[in-house]
């Protein structure tokens, strides 16, 4: 199963660090705004980076994706997400109604 992750802060990475653990997950991408984090999530994961959650999911290739980003960008990353047949995991999913009816 290959996995992309939105967001690799703090609980961008505890995702990320487990992911290894399971024989059929493979971390394959990582987008994130911040250039830094990107460098850090290639060296230490070897992955694609993307500046983006959209340009990465765009891509293609992912199972499943992982959304780890600021709050706000939650309800329009899982519908990308799953407009391009992905599967979501999404923590925090505080939507608001309108948001909650998209999804």
């Amino acid at each position: 199963m290959n996995v992309g992750l939105c967001g690799y802060g703090g609980m961008g990475r505890h995702h990320a660090s487990l992911f290894g653990k399971h024989a059929d997950v493979h971390l394959a991408a990582v987008a994130d705004a911040e250039p830094e984090l990107r460098r850090q999530a290639a060296e230490t994961h070897g992955v694609k980076t993307w500046s983006s959650g959209e340009e990465m999911i765009a891509a293609g290739g992912l199972d499943v994706v992982f959304v780890c980003a600021p709050t706000y960008l939650h309800c329009e990353l899982s519908i990308r997400a799953m407009e391009a047949g992905c599967d979501v995991f999404c923590e925090k999913s505080v939507f608001s109604v309108e948001q909650s009816r998209r999804l």
